[in-house]
């Protein structure tokens, strides 16, 4: 099992322990894992759909769950609440957060960098080679480290960032900036 399906876990775990309310303004269901294994994104909507109006824990989740998508997830929910670690859910959902763009960001450069190489565009393509260094260097503040490259791609682009990249520069939340800086989260 990945460790990012662990992270997953916690998270869902930790939530079904009450702490939803905490982490709902960093991760959106796009961010978890979806596979017939893993139903991740789907328990997260689930959740959303829970929140104010019913309890999240195991019960509410697995009934809501079962009425919309018509499978069973009551084990799978307990295991998840056997990851729970130290309580840290808010830092938990920014690690999640971060390598979730990092995966989404280095799949787009890499296509780039791909179709640069197939029209012969080998200067252009060692650019992007920087930027996927850049993005797996676990070293490297996340925040800063994305910042950096949306100027460095603006940069080596006129100023204009190829649409699957904007998307994805769009969808990170500013609120996330501020609570890491508030936070003091690493």
């Amino acid at each position: 099992m990945s460790s990012r399906i662990i992270l997953e876990q916690t998270i869902i775990g930790n939530c079904l322990e009450g702490s939803f309310g905490s982490v709902k303004n960093i991760l959106n269901h796009k961010n978890f894992t979806q596979t017939d294994w893993h139903p991740h994104q789907k328990i997260w909507l689930t959740m959303e759909k829970l929140f104010l109006k019913h309890p999240i824990d195991i019960i509410t989740v697995s009934q809501l769950y079962q009425e919309n998508y018509k499978h069973n997830i009551r084990s799978l929910l307990i295991s998840s609440t056997q990851h729970l670690a130290n309580n840290c859910p808010t830092k938990y959902a920014l690690r999640l957060f971060e390598i979730d763009v990092k995966q989404k960001l280095s799949k787009e450069v890499q296509l780039i960098r791909a179709n640069l190489i197939s029209q012969g565009d080998l200067n252009q393509a060692a650019l992007y080679d920087s930027v996927l260094s850049a993005l797996l260097n676990d070293d490297l503040d996340f925040f800063n480290t994305i910042e950096g490259i949306e100027k460095y791609l603006k940069f080596i682009n006129g100023d204009v960032l190829h649409r699957n990249i904007g998307t994805i520069y769009d969808a990170i939340p500013e609120r996330i900036k501020m609570m890491k800086m508030k936070s003091g989260l690493d």
